[in-house]
This record gives C-alpha cells, structure tokens and sequence, in this order.
C-alpha cells in the first residue's frame, strides 16, 4: 500500500491537479494539509476516494486544516 502527503496551500486549482493526477491504483491513502475547503465548509473530490475529516470539522470556530483521503478500492468492511 502507498500513502501520498501533500500541502496543498489551500488552493482548489492545486487540489484539482493533484487528484487528477492520482492513480487508483498506485494510492490508497493520501494526507492533504491546507486543502480547498468551499462553501458550506466542505471539500471537493473525486469519487475514487471517501473523505475523512476530523472529529471536530464543522464545530464552530474550528477550521478544517487537514484531511484524510481513503481509496474506494480499499475494502473497509473490517479494520484491525
């Protein structure tokens, strides 16, 4: 399994080269810091990955620095 990590120094546009030039199959994981983070205080992504936020994302007064990015081809039936 890879995992990618990047700073995305919360721009949408390097958000959408990034995920574009991800593969399916090379990344299960990918840790974004500074993502893009829109309206109504969420992210866009592509449909290959589920997104993780933290705990605390959309409490109020907190903002959302990082998220997490699990491969859909990644079986998540069982964790151990």
């Amino acid at each position: 399994m890879s995992i990618w990590q990047q700073n995305l120094d919360r721009g949408l546009e390097n958000q959408h080269d990034l995920i574009n030039s991800l593969l399916a199959g090379t990344y299960y994981f990918v840790a974004l810091q500074e993502l893009y983070i829109g309206p109504g205080a969420w992210t866009r992504m592509d449909r290959q990955w589920r997104v993780l936020y933290l705990t605390t994302h959309g409490e109020e007064g907190v903002q959302t620095r990082a998220v997490t990015l699990l491969n859909m081809s990644l079986p998540t039936d069982s964790w151990s």
